[in-house]
Parts: structure tokens; sequence; C-alpha cells
């Protein structure tokens, strides 16, 4: 059985959280994503900043994974692929 999505909301964080995709810390007055999860009887809250929601949904999107999301080095890679990408133009 795949976890459940009981809702989603986009708080600014008023103190430090850990994102739950890259184990980046998410810093205070940051919007950031809180997940409200359930699965197989048990509930619990998953944080993560925009950009990793975003690399995480991206990932599952494409099939890459059936339960478990992605690493958090593959969250890392993919960020790293990104913005190497954008600072390359940049340059150009």
């Amino acid at each position: 059985m795949s976890p459940t999505l009981l809702g989603e909301n986009r708080p600014l964080a008023l103190k430090s959280h850990r994102c739950n995709a890259c184990l980046g810390v998410i810093q205070p007055g940051e919007q950031y994503a809180r997940q409200r999860v359930v699965d197989g009887g048990e509930a619990w809250v998953w944080k993560a900043h925009l950009l990793c929601l975003a690399v995480d949904n991206e990932i599952r999107r494409d099939g890459w994974y059936e339960d478990e999301g992605p690493a958090p080095e593959e969250i890392h890679d993919v960020l790293r692929s990104l913005l190497g990408g954008l600072l390359g133009r940049r340059q150009a």
C-alpha cells in the first residue's frame, strides 16, 4: 500500500525545521511544504523546502519509485544539476 496524503499547507517557518527530502535546514521565515501523510495505520508530518518538494514530485511522477521516495543524495544530485545548468547559462 502506498502512503495517502491527507492534506498539505505551505506555512512560513517560525523556527528551524529539517527538510525530509534533502535533510537540509528550513530557515525561520522561509515558506515550506508541510504534508500530513498516513500509511498502514501510521501517520506523520513530512516537511520540505518548496524546491525539494518539486524535485521529489518530479522524480516520483517519472515513475522512479513506487513506495519510498528518492534518497536525499538523489535530491541533491538533481538540484546540483539544475543549479549547474542555470549557472552555466548565466555565464554564457
